[in-house]
């Protein structure tokens, strides 16, 4: 790669922030600037999800044998997907039953109506 592609970054950090990131360096056997970078780059590709309230709605669309996926935030803005396929949606319903089990068995759901007990109850005790 050129010179010319590359800037320099730099942060100040608590002093033990920067002790465990020598530890963690030392342990992984690379340098501080190479962690920093692929952290950095590794969060940059794969962004921390929008934590915004809304519903989705899919429609079917007749015309063109196909569906769109409404998601409807309460901010009032939408997001759209058109023309999705037969075959995606049904390969969808099943990847989302399939880890509605998955889930359901680790919170050892054995009931349709039950719910899962927020861990701050549990704190409380009781039997």
């Amino acid at each position: 790669m050129v010179s010319e592609d590359w800037v320099t970054i730099s942060s100040r950090v608590e002093r033990n922030t920067f002790l465990e990131l020598k530890t963690r360096c030392n342990l992984e056997s690379t340098t501080p600037s190479l962690l920093i970078r692929k952290i950095v780059e590794r969060d940059l590709k794969n962004p921390k999800p929008i934590n915004k309230a809304g519903v989705s709605k899919i429609q079917y669309d007749k015309l063109n044998d196909s569906f769109t996926w409404k998601i409807l935030y309460d901010t009032g803005e939408e997001f759209i997907i058109d023309l999705i396929s037969h075959e995606f949606i049904e390969n969808l319903v099943e990847q989302i039953n399939s880890a509605k089990e998955v889930r359901e068995t680790y919170l050892k759901k054995n009931k349709s109506n039950s719910t899962p007990v927020p861990e701050s109850i549990k704190k409380i005790g009781g039997k």
